[in-house]
């Protein structure tokens, strides 16, 4: 199954609680049409670390604009996640494309 994998920046975040790693996936999960659920959430080893999130989708193109357009519109816990966030997609886990902002 495709995944949907969001780098979120603390530094960028106006409010950094890590409650966003479970409320920004359920608030995904929960926009009409969409095809996204949980699946977790980890840290990169970059310095200093950024919370990588992630969700599962059978129509990560859709789920794409779909997330884009619903966090260019709305805040999860006081942040907009788009200032402090990169996206992006793999068919396989291990090969991440870049897809917001674009390259």
């Amino acid at each position: 199954m495709a995944q949907i994998r969001f780098d979120l920046n603390p530094a960028k975040l106006t409010n950094p609680d890590l409650d966003i790693r479970y409320q920004l996936p359920d608030r995904l999960a929960a926009i009409p049409k969409s095809t996204m659920t949980d699946n977790g959430y980890d840290y990169s080893e970059d310095e200093p670390p950024v919370l990588m999130v992630f969700v599962n989708s059978e129509e990560p193109d859709t789920d794409l604009e779909l997330a884009v357009r619903f966090l260019s519109t709305n805040t999860v816990l006081e942040n907009k996640v788009l200032h402090a966030a990169t996206i992006f997609t793999s068919d396989d886990a291990e090969e991440w494309k870049q897809r917001y902002p674009a390259c």
